[in-house]
């Protein structure tokens, strides 16, 4: 019978891969500047640009230029105009080729370094080194009225919060409780992730989570199903436990002091079990989303009589300590392999060496099994994790009887060639109908089909999943 192992590195912060627009054929005699356009400069009246830049063409088929490749898929959603960009605020009037801070970036030069170019044209400091790679929150236009003009006599504030990939939406004057709806809808399979916001307004605006089955769009409430929130002056009101609605005593837990500075994060675990942090720490918990319930969405309901004030940086996240963002490919999964540093990777590596290592049945992950190489070989992931990558984990499948050990191990001090089945950090074992946790002395019951997850927090605290299901934890 063969046996095997069929394993993933699932992270959630995942790689990006770029998208760079094609290098663009000019049509004229030469560069505005000479053969080779330089970095900003135009490469629309020919020539070619240097290396490490592309021509990029605006939307409008105008004239481009030659920023850096990382730059150029941003840049194409800028319309070029005439003349040289002015500079607006405290740089009212001033000219520039190379756009800087409040300078207009309207004229198709480049920002300067760490600075970007925002949707009013005018270069803004970039929100922090994730280069605008998080997965921005906004509405769906299924939302009664998102845009404004869907709804009579309707305006409020939706603009780019401090952090990349969030949102400030307030000073709503929209009717009583019409409900706007997150443009990202999220499904048991999305699991663990969460939303984060904070409150600057004084009373009566409610948010939370509502399910999309049955959904009637254009409902007026401030009744949020699963879980209905309140900025109430300095405190976060949590009016409904789970599913049911009930008025929260003031005394019990059910509310937490927060003020206008504070991140809030609702996390919605692997379970299904909602917890909220505020600053990262974790205050009370709420009930478990019933399954039935998926796929969910973000709502907010403004009240009309007391439309001043704010929800702030409201946008998603994947841990609830450090609020670090979803990125915005979430499709793209890294790809598991071995590195070549391993004793016996490839097989031929070593003497009479050989087993199966194969694709899997999901994208990025690997089957490993059938292995005859001598006994207890170490075979390492290329990647290694750093605290920074945390929180992220590795899955995997049994399909294997007895002996095969596996877990992490540091990269201090390693000796590559070393055969040993223990495992330094977590010592894991397929062994039958169950997981063997070593480091531990626990186990836990599971079948040749079932989906493990070994997850760090980060916290560096290690947890067991089985189908999405917390098991047991181990050590930090």
């Amino acid at each position: 019978m063969s046996h095997r192992i069929r394993m993933m590195f699932s992270i959630v912060s995942v790689r990006i891969v770029c998208s760079i627009i094609s290098d663009v054929t000019a049509s004229s005699s030469d560069c505005m500047y000479h053969d080779d356009c330089a970095d900003t400069q135009y490469c629309s009246t020919g020539g070619q640009c240097e290396p490490a830049t592309m021509c990029c063409v605006f939307g409008d088929g105008s004239s481009g230029i030659c920023p850096p490749q990382s730059d150029c898929a941003v840049f194409e959603r800028f319309i070029q105009t005439s003349g040289e960009g002015k500079g607006k605020g405290k740089s009212k009037g001033k000219d520039c080729e190379i756009a800087a801070f409040n300078c207009s970036c309207t004229h198709g030069g480049s920002c300067d370094t760490g600075l970007f170019c925002n949707q009013d044209f005018i270069c803004e400091k970039q929100s922090s080194s994730s280069s605008r790679m998080c997965q921005e929150f906004t509405f769906s236009s299924q939302s009664t009225c998102f845009p404004a003009d869907q709804c009579t006599d309707c305006s409020y504030v939706f603009n780019d919060g401090t952090e990349d990939g969030t949102k400030d939406f307030g000073n709503i004057h929209c009717g009583h409780h019409n409900l706007f709806f997150s443009e990202m809808e999220v499904t048991v399979d999305d699991l663990p992730m969460g939303f984060k916001f904070t409150c600057d307004h004084p009373d009566s605006i409610h948010f939370g989570l509502q399910t999309r089955n049955n959904r009637q769009w254009n409902l007026k409430t401030w009744h949020i199903e699963i879980n209905n929130l309140e900025c109430h002056g300095n405190q976060l009101k949590i009016w409904t436990v789970g599913n049911n609605f009930s008025t929260p005593p003031n005394d019990d837990g059910n509310n937490f002091l927060t003020i206008s500075n504070d991140e809030v994060v609702v996390w919605i675990r692997a379970d299904r079990q909602i917890e909220y942090y505020n600053e990262g720490i974790l205050q009370t918990t709420g009930g478990v989303i019933d399954e039935s319930n998926f796929p969910l969405d973000f709502v907010i309901s403004p009240p009309f009589n007391n439309y001043h004030g704010f929800l702030r940086s409201i946008g998603y996240v994947s841990d609830p300590s450090t609020g670090k963002c979803i990125i915005n490919n979430r499709g793209m999964c890294e790809e598991f392999t071995f590195t070549p540093q391993s004793a016996c990777f490839p097989a031929d590596q070593c003497t009479d060496c050989r087993y199966d290592f194969n694709d899997g049945t999901q994208n990025g992950t690997k089957d490993f099994g059938n292995i005859y190489c001598g006994y207890h070989n170490l075979f390492f992931s290329e990647m290694e994790v750093t605290v920074d990558d945390l929180p992220m984990g590795f899955k995997f499948t049994c399909d294997h009887p007895d002996n095969l050990h596996f877990g992490l191990q540091t990269r201090n001090n390693r000796q590559w060639n070393l055969r040993t089945w223990r495992i330094e950090i977590n010592n894991l074992e397929c062994k039958g109908n169950h997981l063997q946790i070593w480091s531990v002395g626990n186990n836990f019951a599971i079948t040749p089909n079932d989906e493990v997850v070994i997850w760090i927090r980060a916290d560096r605290q290690i947890e067991y999943y089985n189908n999405g299901i917390l098991q047991t934890t181990g050590s930090h």
